[in-house]
């Protein structure tokens, strides 16, 4: 019995019961006929059984619950004969961890057979016995772990504040490599430089945990909440929870109802695809024929168009006549015509169509010497400073002389110049509809960009916002003279008291009483300094810009004309009588002539330069 056990590799307990009153408890259970069958030993061999133990099958004696009670009676396992130190050393010469009943048997053979793949290599501080293949170690080596377990320990909690704290990552040559655990390694580096970065670790925290004082949390929160008003969040100073706030009270008495708008450029988009179209007096018909079926019929034909009756600039497009009905009888006409599916006038070449006709009409005046400027900006300055921008805001002003032409004119086979037919002329004047409208959504995106910056506008880049603002703040005004014009021939028509009227008088007071006002409020933010005022090109000779651009002809010629048409074309607008043009004059245009007319001051001690700044800061609440 003793040399079978030896073979299964059975351990037995120190204070185990005598061997004849095990062996006889053990025969019971054990079906010692079956296992020999199965593993080919010869029965007699072994010690006598009870007859009853041959069968192969067998049950649980119903005497089992009776067994078990007796072994904890007076002659069983006495429970204070274990004691932890046995227990330990006999759980340390286990040779594997507890497995089910399903799994195989380990082979006893070798530690390295070759079922089996060698022992992997065991991370830092692990020890339990089930990570390991092979044969059984041994209490030596069992205790050999459990004292590398107690040094990975200590070593975890001596690198707790490592651990805690975020560390920078080490580089490969730092990298311990092929040392074990227990290993302890000291930096080779001098204890001056260790010191020194404990202490650089230790300010950085304090920075992260540093909190800013409020004077009044509340209001604060109350202000974050609602947002800062465009004058305060450009002038990155404090705002009031709600209302108008006193600083755009004290700078625009008349007006800070206006002025003191808490909603970014980026909020009111669209704008010229919201509005209705008010620029042509047949609007609606034209909706109707961009919206119908089109069953085109003939022959396709070429044409000119012109913007108006005496531009040279032409745009060659291609024309077919069209049924609004599969079945009407009608031919189509030159007037329902239309530009074919394969045929129909890309974006650039509509832009192209413009452009040519900006160089064309180019002249001095404010307002042309602008978009020649900005047509020069976006062809020769790639990588320029806010290039996307100039860029964007040029499409927008081509695709908008597109929208608020009325009529056009053409050529036809015949070179007749003629009206252009509604019908192309409304397809036409959709497409720029609809450029303009995500044209302009990437434009007040870049503006809300702009507004929520940290610091001042860049010198380069001031020149740059300038013109983008001041073209947008002719695009506006135009619209909303040309939105005044409709509201009159609108009231003409029908009664006050007409949804339409309604919805479109809305419309109107949306636009003049909060775009218009964001517009010339956002620049008059940004430009309202004398020093900010003083946009120049002198910064493009420096060799960080394209060649191309700095020996721009045309950019440098445009900029000249827009610097000196400018004055001329304040006064212009302060003698105006149009509403929207005094609002100009009030928000912008009265405080800017008043800082380019500014003598410059030239400092002769200290007590000037700080009486000077004062007098700055002063006159930019105004």
């Amino acid at each position: 019995m003793e040399s079978f056990r030896g073979s299964r590799s059975v351990s037995r307990i120190p204070s185990s019961p005598p061997a004849p009153q095990e062996d006889e408890l053990f025969n019971q259970y054990f079906d010692w006929a079956s296992y020999c069958q199965e593993t080919g030993q010869d029965f007699g061999a072994l010690p006598s059984a009870p007859s009853s133990i041959t069968q192969s099958s067998w049950q649980l004696p119903e005497d089992y619950y009776q067994v078990s009670k007796e072994l904890t009676g007076d002659g069983s396992y006495p429970i204070d004969a274990f004691s932890l130190e046995a227990l330990q050393s006999d759980f340390y010469r286990m040779n594997a961890s507890f497995r089910s009943d399903d799994d195989e048997a380990p082979s006893p053979s070798s530690d390295y057979n070759t079922s089996q793949s060698p022992p992997e290599l065991v991370a830092a501080g692990s020890t339990s016995p089930s990570e390991h293949s092979g044969s059984s170690p041994s209490v030596v080596d069992a205790a050999h772990d459990a004292y590398y377990a107690r040094i990975a320990l200590s070593e975890a909690k001596s690198r707790d504040d490592e651990w805690t704290y975020p560390q920078g990552e080490r580089s490969p040559k730092q990298l311990p490599v092929g040392y074990p655990s227990h290993v302890q390694l000291h930096d080779a580096r001098s204890p001056d430089a260790l010191v020194a970065n404990l202490k650089r670790r230790r300010s950085s925290n304090e920075v992260d945990k540093r909190h800013r004082q409020l004077l009044d949390p509340m209001q604060t929160a109350d202000v974050r909440k609602s947002g800062a008003c465009v004058p305060c969040r450009v002038s990155k100073i404090r705002c009031h929870e709600s209302g108008v706030c006193p600083t755009c009270r004290k700078a625009f008495p008349d007006h800070s109802h206006l002025v003191c708008s808490r909603v970014t450029p980026g909020m009111t988009w669209p704008v010229i695809g919201r509005i209705p179209d008010v620029w042509s007096e047949d609007a609606a018909e034209e909706e109707m024929l961009c919206n119908g079926p089109r069953f085109h019929t003939g022959n396709p034909k070429k044409i000119l168009l012109y913007l108006t009756k005496d531009s040279s600039s032409a745009l060659k497009v291609t024309v077919q006549a069209y049924r609004p009905h599969k079945d009407a009888n009608e031919t189509g006409g030159l007037r329902l015509a239309d530009f074919p599916r394969d045929e129909v006038p890309s974006h650039a070449q509509l832009q192209g169509w413009v452009e040519e006709e900006i160089k064309r009409e180019h002249t001095t005046k404010f307002r042309y010497a602008l978009q020649s400027f900005m047509l020069a900006y976006s062809q020769d300055g790639e990588g320029l400073p806010r290039h996307r921008l100039v860029s964007n805001v040029h499409k927008l002003n081509c695709f908008f002389r597109i929208l608020k032409t009325d009529s056009f004119w053409c050529r036809d086979p015949t070179n007749k110049f003629v009206s252009l037919p509604l019908s192309v002329q409304a397809r036409l004047r959709n497409i720029a509809r609809q450029s303009v409208r995500f044209i302009e959504h990437d434009i007040l995106k870049e503006l809300d960009e702009i507004l929520a910056q940290q610091g001042s506008t860049k010198s380069d880049e001031r020149l740059a916002i300038w013109a983008s603002l001041w073209q947008l703040i002719l695009i506006y005004r135009e619209t909303l003279a040309s939105f005044k014009k409709h509201m009159s021939r609108l009231a003409k028509k029908v009664n006050e008291f007409d949804p339409i009227a309604a919805e479109h008088g809305r419309m109107y007071r949306w636009m003049s009483d909060m775009v218009f006002p964001l517009m010339t409020t956002f620049y008059h933010y940004q430009f309202r300094t004398k020093k900010s005022l003083e946009v120049s090109l002198d910064w493009l000779s420096s060799s960080k810009y394209p060649s191309r651009a700095c020996k721009s002809k045309p950019l440098h010629m445009t900029a000249k004309h827009l610097f000196d048409s400018r004055k001329e074309f304040y006064t212009r607008v302060q003698g105006s009588s149009h509403e929207i043009d005094k609002l100009l004059a009030t928000l912008v245009i009265n405080h800017e002539i008043k800082k380019l007319n500014a003598r410059k001051r030239n400092p002769k001690s200290s007590k000037s330069k700080g009486s000077r700044h004062d007098d700055e800061c002063d006159d930019d609440d105004e």
